[in-house]
Parts: structure tokens; C-alpha cells; sequence
């Protein structure tokens, strides 16, 4: 039997802590997406009532999603598919079920939790859907929509159930499962259509998941697909209807992967490898792809603040915990890139009333350019604790990212401060006595503050991965990890310590404490978000654990159909399932 010959090597580029560039955000926003039912009518029972807000959910079995993923864009065998990503969030690399079971994998599609909820294994006994149903249930809950459930494999039976829905119907084979779809579709009261495919799988197990033949099966399920598509666009009302359509496997398939494209990360698993599309014609393209893990990037996003005015602030009575108390040890840490200087020293990261003086409080600053001697040196980044200055001696180049860290400590009865610059360790100074006062009544504030001037109309900066410790991390740790982009609980030490950290990739208008402390700065003046994708010397980009959260997977369609329905009890049905927000091209 011929194999097929993968033509093209995939790239896989990603945020880090927030997907697509953008997500920056997991992937996900904090809301789920709001362009859904018109809910003005409350009816009586508190059910929502059947509305043109429609959805087809289409499930292969044995779907590999990086193959898909190439012939639905590189190749063409798939253009039905292809069409469909062009309008729709996607996923070429999604992780399904650990344990790499059908009817494992098929409960996560349909119930929104994972085997740990739902138990669902092996022939499907013993499970935990009467505490975990399928969506089925929680739809015939909350709606009077009406719901199909369409299948050529027999087994799932054990995890859907027929009176949960309208019409249910096992056939003998997928071109079955077609007509009855579209028989289905041609309902004026359709609703939930769900329809599964097995061939597909059939024949990768038979010929092999990287096979011509498996290439064609893919084909003819594309095929498949057109008619289910054709029967949603043709329907009378169509134009007045908003359909959801989704499109995934249940997992992937066994076979070798090309030399070069095996990182040992469980996105190499190409049994796991499944792909979502979430289709709808007012969707903007959105990719959601695995995280490089071999010479990855930084691909963030984050603030840059120009002139006087940019900042981004957290009040006073939140940031309290944030003033360096005597007798006590913090590590406060950020990474900075320098655009534009202003005309004398600036602030950029600060708890100070005006950094022109010695009242009491504790800022980053950066000297002017251009100036020479041991405080200056064209730059040069230092830290100031009341009136005292603790200077890091060293020239700063424009657009290159550095990580500046103070490091507070104890020398016995005496407070201390040390300043590095990616690394390396500065000058230490003395901030026991009454004139290094750290404790103020001032807001948190990156970016712009009151100064030794106020006219710096041309100063810019980009500031990111911020962190406060309430513990002065060891030197060495701070010299072996000074150039990770973020902090997790399983690469940073100290991540319990963390009173503050803001990765800083969020979108919008405010940047997240992820610290657990619920401190978040609010944006305001003159800032902007930009995108980037850097990699240095300096950097050593951070991958977050649970890599497959940073994609869309198996357990997180289920809430993307309820939030299309407008679902307002979601978070009652504790699921696993994330939130993931298109973008519209109409709004």
C-alpha cells in the first residue's frame, strides 16, 4: 500500500499565555461571546424558546488533525471543510481524551467534562452521565429546540440515550447518516443536529493514518459534509437564521510522524490529534495552533505606553500591599523595551508620589539618552526606594527586551537593595534608614509617572511579564531564570510567592493580576496593544503547563453551543470546557 507523502511541514506558532496572538488571553476571554439569542421574552417556564439561532454538529471519528488540517488548506481534498475554516475559529492541533478511547472521546464532545466526570470508558458501563448528561439534556432543560441525533456506530448507545432527543436513528453506514441528516435539515423546526462518521477512522485503522486511501476517505467525508452544508444553506429561512456549525473528530490516529515534526510534547501523539471548526458566515478566520516547543519565540502581546499621559494604574487602597516594609524581603521584577527616551529621567514602573524628590516609595526609572557618567550611561535603569537611588550601570539599546529585577533583602538586621539587569547583578544599596521609605499611599502605576520633568511627550515603552514576590528570590535563582516570559507553578520556584503578576497579554483596557489577588491595572491616557513574536539571547520563552489548554479541545464545543443559545446557568453544569470568543466580521 502507498503512503502519502507529507508535502508540506507544519508550522506551529502560538501565544504564549494567550492564543492566536490575541488570546492572549488562554486562549479565552473572561465572557462567553454575546452575539446570541435575543432573550427580551421571558417565557413562564423559564425555558428559552426555539429562535432562528440554529446549530449542526458534525463529529468524524479518526479525524487526524494536522492531515485534515493540510488537505483542508495546502492540498484541496478537503474544500468543503476549507470553506468553512475561512469563516470560523480552528484548531489543527487539538488534544483529545488521554486515554484514547472512542467512547471516551465521543463523551467529551457531547457532555462538555472529561473522564474524571463523566467516566465513560470501555463499552460505556459504569459511568457518570446521570450527574454529567450529555447536552442533549441540558438543551431539553433550557429550551423547546428541537434535537437530532444521527449515528452509524451503534456503541453510542451507552452515552446517548433516545429519549433525550427528538429524532435518534443508528444507520448502517455514513451515506446513511447523510440522508437522514438531511431529512433532518429539511425540517422547518430543526434545531440541534448532531451527525457522526466512522469511516473515515475504518479505513486509517485498515490502510493507515498517513495512506492514500486514508486521504481519500477524507475526501468522501468532505463530500458528506458539502451535502449536510448545502442542506443548511438551502433551507427556506435560511437567510434569517443563525446557524452554528461545528465541525471536529474524536481523535486522531496512529502513524509515524515526519523526521523533524516529533517534539515529544503531546502534540506529537497523533492519536490524540483531533481539529475543531466553529463555523458561522459572520465569524472572522481565527487560528488557534499548538505552541512551538523546540526554539519557540516570545509571541505575546503587550502594552506600550508613548508620552506623558500613558499608564496603567491600580488605586492606592489595592496597591497597598505592594510598599516595601521594613524588615522584609520582596523580588519585583518586569521586562521593559525601550522605543524612545523622553528628555530626562523617566518612570516606568512605580509606587512613588514624584521621583523628582525623596518622598516616601519605591519606582523603576530610566535614565536619559545620550548622557555619560556612572549614573547615566546613555540610559541606564536604576531603582529608587524614597530618596535612595540603586543604579544598574550599563548602557540600554532601543527595541530589545531586558529584564530588570530588585531584589529586597535582609543582611541581617540590615535592608537591602540589589538591581539586575537579565541576570547580572548591579550595585546593592542600603534601605534600612528613614530616608528609603517604601511605604506610601500612592496608586501602582506602569508607565508615565511624575518625575524629575513632566514633559516627556517623547518617551515610549513596552513593559510585560510584571511580577511582585513577597520573598527576595535567591540570586541564583534570579540568574538562571531571569529570562522566562511567565511563570508557572511548575518552572518558577516561587510562583506561591507571587502577590502580583500581570503577564500583561490581555486586550482591552485592563491587564490581569494572575496572582490569584484579583489586583488589576486599569489603561488609561495615550496607550496601545502591539503584537510580537521576538527571540534573543535573553529570552527563553516560557511554556505554560498544560500546553493542550492553548488550544480549542474536545470538551469545549459543548460550551460553545450553549453560548450560542445564549445560556445564562452555564457555570451550573460544571463543566471542563473553556471559553473561547470568535471575532465578527458584522457585529
Amino acid at each position: 500500500m502507498k503512503r502519502l507523502i507529507m508535502i508540506s511541514k507544519m508550522k506551529f506558532f502560538t501565544t504564549y499565555g494567550v492564543v492566536g496572538l490575541l488570546m492572549l488571553t488562554l486562549a479565552s476571554c473572561n465572557k462567553d461571546f454575546a452575539f446570541r439569542l435575543n432573550l427580551d421574552e421571558k417565557p413562564d417556564d423559564g425555558k428559552v424558546r426555539p429562535t432562528e439561532y440554529k446549530v449542526a454538529y458534525i463529529i468524524v471519528e479518526g479525524g487526524v488533525g494536522t492531515i485534515v488540517g493540510q488537505q483542508a488548506r495546502d492540498i484541496g481534498a478537503m474544500p468543503t471543510l476549507g470553506q468553512l475554516a475561512t469563516h470560523a475559529m480552528v484548531s489543527w492541533n487539538g488534544v483529545s481524551a488521554e486515554n484514547k478511547q472512542s467512547l471516551t472521546s465521543y463523551a467529551d464532545l457531547l457532555t462538555g467534562v472529561e473522564y474524571d466526570k463523566h467516566h465513560v470508558a470501555g463499552d460505556g458501563s459504569g459511568n457518570n452521565l446521570a450527574d454529567y448528561p450529555t447536552l442533549f439534556t441540558h438543551i431539553a432543560d433550557n429550551t423547546d429546540m428541537r434535537m437530532a441525533f444521527i449515528s452509524a456506530n451503534a456503541a453510542l448507545g451507552a452515552v446517548v440515550q433516545s429519549n433525550e432527543v427528538d429524532t435518534y436513528a443508528i444507520e448502517g453506514s455514513d451515506a446513511d447518516v447523510v440522508t437522514k441528516a438531511v431529512e433532518e435539515l429539511e425540517r422547518e423546526d430543526a434545531g440541534l443536529v448532531v451527525a457522526t462518521f466512522k469511516e473515515v477512522d475504518a479505513t486509517g485503522q485498515a490502510s493507515g493514518y498517513d495512506s492514500e486511501d486514508y486521504i481519500e476517505a477524507l475526501g468522501n467525508f468532505d463530500q458528506q459534509l458539502k451535502s449536510i452544508t448545502d442542506a443548511i444553506y438551502s433551507r427556506k429561512n435560511y437567510p434569517n437564521e443563525r446557524w452554528l456549525i461545528i465541525v471536529t473528530s474524536t481523535k486522531g490516529g496512529q502513524y509515524t510522524l515526519p523526521s523533524g515534526q516529533d517534539d515529544g510534547s503531546v502534540f506529537s501523539d497523533t492519536e490524540r490529534n483531533n481539529f475543531i471548526v466553529v463555523n458561522n458566515s459572520q465569524f472572522a478566520f481565527k487560528l488557534y495552533e499548538r505552541m512551538e516547543t523546540v526554539d519557540p519565540a516570545w509571541i505575546s502581546s503587550a502594552v506600550k505606553y508613548t508620552s506623558n499621559v500613558g499608564r496603567a494604574v491600580i488605586n492606592a487602597e489595592n496597591a497597598a500591599i505592594y510598599n516595601i516594609e521594613k524588615n522584609k524581603e520582596y523580588t519585583i521584577q518586569m521586562r521593559i523595551k525601550v522605543h524612545s527616551y523622553g528628555t530626562y529621567t523617566q518612570t516606568v514602573f512605580s509606587k512613588h508620589p514624584d521621583t523628582g524628590g525623596g518622598s516616601p516609595g519605591w519606582a523603576f526609572m530610566i535614565g536619559r539618552e545620550g548622557a555619560s557618567g556612572k549614573d547615566w550611561s546613555s540610559g541606564s535603569f536604576r531603582f529608587k526606594v524614597g530618596g535612595t537611588e540603586i543604579y544598574a550601570t550599563a548602557d540600554i539599546a532601543k527595541e530589545v527586551w531586558y529584564s530588570v529585577i530588585a531584589r529586597v533583602w535582609m543582611d541581617g538586621a540590615t535592608q537591602k537593595v540589589t538591581v539586575f539587569r537579565d541576570g547580572v547583578e548591579y550595585n546593592t544599596g542600603d534601605i534600612s534608614g528613614s530616608s528609603a521609605n517604601g511605604v506610601s499611599n500612592e496608586p501602582l502605576q506602569l508607565g508615565y509617572a511624575k518625575g524629575y520633568a513632566t514633559d516627556f511627550t517623547t518617551q515610549s515603552h513596552t513593559i510585560a511579564d510584571v511580577r511582585i514576590y513577597d520573598v527576595a528570590k535567591s540570586v541564583a535563582d534570579i540568574q538562571s531564570s531571569y529570562c522566562t516570559t511567565m511563570s508557572t507553578p511548575s518552572t518558577d520556584s516561587y510562583h506561591n510567592n507571587l502577590i502580583g503578576y500581570w503577564p500583561g497579554y490581555d486586550g482591552g483596557a485592563e491587564l490581569k493580576d494572575r496572582s490569584g489577588n484579583n489586583r488589576h491595572f486599569d489603561l488609561t491616557g495615550t496607550y496601545s496593544w502591539t503584537n510580537f513574536a521576538d527571540r534573543s539571547a535573553t529570552l527563553c520563552p516560557t511554556l505554560p503547563d498544560n500546553l493542550e489548554r492553548y488550544v480549542i479541545r474536545s470538551v469545549d464545543a459543548p460550551r460553545l453551543i450553549f453560548s450560542w443559545l445564549n445560556f445564562m446557568n452555564i457555570d451550573e453544569f460544571d463543566l471542563d470546557s473553556q471559553i473561547w470568543n470568535p471575532t465578527f466580521t458584522n457585529p
